[in-house]
């Protein structure tokens, strides 16, 4: 979709041999780079977890396609995030199936990073001598030049919006809620309750939407997640260490990222997807094998496994036709809003 709608974007990356402040960065369907980033990620680690549970050759073409991604959308981030969880499952999978594939791993082992001296040897002594040095070059000045900005700018954000919620003791314990709270706090500094005031930390804005009791919620999930990860890895679960490489990176994002894993939202709907209930689902079938064979047994067997035949009646229907409608409704009202005609 970016590829159609944003072709412009990235050939004037590539004709300009990589990124400046006057180029416009893709964001695809999303709103901003950073979010884009953020998919192109949960994209890269959910094939790494189905490389690590089913293994496959071409699966490292797709984990390739979406870390290089990365550096057309420049999310500084997204970035560091990306490059430290491929570099660690790399190594990971190269350890894991030396004793397998010895002669395999250390030659795609020397190819890689001896490609890679080569490549950076060449870069130093001549930065401008191949395009993707150019490429690179201009990236790094790029990513340099306005990180300490972007740094400086969360740091003043943050500061304002602490010194708000300790202003007040009620402040610090229940604070603006989840759906206004940005909002609140643009009101109360910058005098206009219409504007946006974002945190740029999923800590920070705990704290700006719950208070105490928002940052505890937090950490104590994090700190059952940190069990499971501990559980898994003790346990040699095939997702163990690729599960704790994606925590490691979430970790790392939440202090300079609003994106609240917690809670209930899109980001929670990921952290649940992608790291909790996988790791749930593997540690339930360790402990309860019965159970996994009995489904094995039912995916064994060559008839379809007959299904319990019920009665039609309205006290089953119509919960179930609201269930299903009612959102449906609430949709196309939206839409109707949107296009303007309601």
């Amino acid at each position: 979709y970016s590829y159609i709608t944003e072709a412009d974007l990235y050939l004037a990356i590539i004709r300009h041999g990589g990124p400046d402040d006057g180029l416009v960065i893709p964001t695809s369907w999303t709103s901003h780079k950073n979010v884009y980033s953020f998919v192109l990620f949960n994209g890269l680690v959910a094939e790494a977890i189905l490389e690590a549970k089913c293994p496959h050759a071409w699966r490292w073409a797709i984990i390739l396609f979406f870390y290089l991604n990365q550096f057309f959308v420049l999310s500084k981030t997204g970035l560091l995030i990306a490059t430290l969880f491929v570099l660690g499952f790399y190594l990971w999978h190269f350890v894991k199936t030396l004793k397998k594939h010895k002669i395999r791993n250390w030659v795609i082992f020397g190819v890689v990073f001896g490609g890679l001296f080569l490549f950076l040897l060449i870069g130093l002594l001549s930065p401008r001598v191949l395009w993707l040095n150019r490429f690179l070059r201009n990236t790094w000045d790029y990513m340099v030049a306005s990180i300490s900005a972007t740094l400086m700018d969360r740091v003043y954000v943050w500061s304002d919006v602490v010194r708000c919620i300790f202003s007040f003791p009620l402040t610090l314990m229940v604070v603006a809620g989840y759906g206004n709270w940005a909002h609140v706090f643009y009101a109360y500094l910058l005098g206009d309750p219409n504007g946006y005031y974002p945190m740029d930390s999923a800590w920070v804005a705990d704290l700006a939407r719950a208070g105490i009791f928002g940052v505890l919620f937090s950490a104590i999930l994090d700190l059952y997640v940190l069990y499971l990860l501990i559980d898994a890895i003790l346990h040699h679960s095939k997702i163990g260490v690729v599960s704790a490489l994606y925590a490691v990176g979430l970790f790392l994002r939440s202090f300079v990222e609003a994106g609240d894993l917690a809670n209930p939202d899109s980001f929670g709907m990921i952290y649940m997807a992608l790291l909790v209930l996988p790791l749930l689902s593997e540690r339930y079938a360790r402990l309860h094998p019965a159970v996994e064979q009995e489904k094995a047994e039912l995916l064994r067997q060559s008839k379809e496994t007959p299904l319990p035949s019920q009665p039609f009646t309205s006290a089953r229907f119509i919960p179930k036709f609201l269930a299903i409608f009612c959102p449906l409704f609430v949709l196309a009202t939206f839409a109707f809003l949107v296009v303007g005609i309601l």
